[in-house]
Formats: C-alpha cells, structure tokens, sequence
C-alpha cells in the first residue's frame, strides 16, 4: 500500500452564521475595512498603488505607533493627542449605543458586585477564625504560663 491511500481526508467544518457579539477582533477590522468612509477610501487608494493589503496597513500603523509611543522622540505628544482623540471619536458612537451600553454597564455591575460581596465574605470569615485563633492562642499562653511559675 502505497502513502497516499493511508491518508484520511478530514471533513471541513461548515460555517455556521456568525453572531456580531462573537466577532474576533481581526473579522471586526476587516468589517470595518469593508465599509465605505473616508479611512477606507485612503487605504484603498494606498492598496491599489502599492498591492498592500487594508488589514496589514492598519496593522503596520498600529504597529507602528505602539513602537514609537515606548521610544520615539516626543512620544508623550503623541500618546497624549491619541488619548484626546478616541473619546472625540468615540463619543458620536456611545450616544448612538446608550441603550445597550446601559445594558451592558448593568450586567457588569451586578457580576462585579456579586464577586465583591463574595470576597467580602470570605475575608470576614478568614478574619474571624483568625482571631478566634489568635484568641484561643493567647488563652492557651497565659494558662501555662500560670501552671509553670518560677520558684525562689
């Protein structure tokens, strides 16, 4: 018998309809990057000048932009100006998406408080058996120490 009749040919998965929450990160940019706005206009004028595909411009720049923010000259400007930046741009998208950021923040909250309550618990009852231990060590001391006192 012969290598080739020995290999198995594995089933490829069929694609199943994909939710917008479970959207990697790299298929959110890439719907992104499919959408008609001034951004993707210019990558697109750079992709068809140089052959360089949209997500590995964006990439690069990311890339690039990280690389100079931990060194390059005047790194705080930059930082500083993306840092005023995102809530500019941000902010037109929060107000369109109130209500399911309100969803969301309500969500969070009830996980972090129930988590909170949770340790709080939990370090009370550390504590107090703790002292109860440090309690009963002390007792523990003070009546031996009764029982051997030093004669003259």
């Amino acid at each position: 018998m012969t290598d080739q009749e020995h290999t198995e040919v594995k089933p490829q998965p069929q694609s199943a309809p994909v939710d917008n929450e479970l959207l990697t990160a790299r298929q959110k940019l890439e719907k992104f990057l499919n959408e008609k706005n001034a951004v993707t206009d210019v990558l697109n004028q750079i992709e068809d000048q140089t052959g360089v595909p949209k997500i590995y411009q964006v990439g690069g720049l990311g890339g690039f932009i990280a690389f100079y923010m931990a060194v390059g000259y005047g790194a705080q400007i930059l930082c500083n100006f993306l840092g005023f930046l995102y809530p500019a741009v941000a902010s037109p998208w929060f107000l369109k998406h109130e209500e399911e950021i309100n969803r969301d923040l309500n969500m969070i909250e009830t996980e972090v408080s129930g988590a909170a309550n949770a340790a709080v618990a939990a370090a009370k009852d550390h504590a107090a058996a703790a002292a109860a231990q440090h309690i009963t060590d002390q007792i523990q001391h003070s009546g031996s120490s009764d029982q051997h006192e030093p004669e003259n």
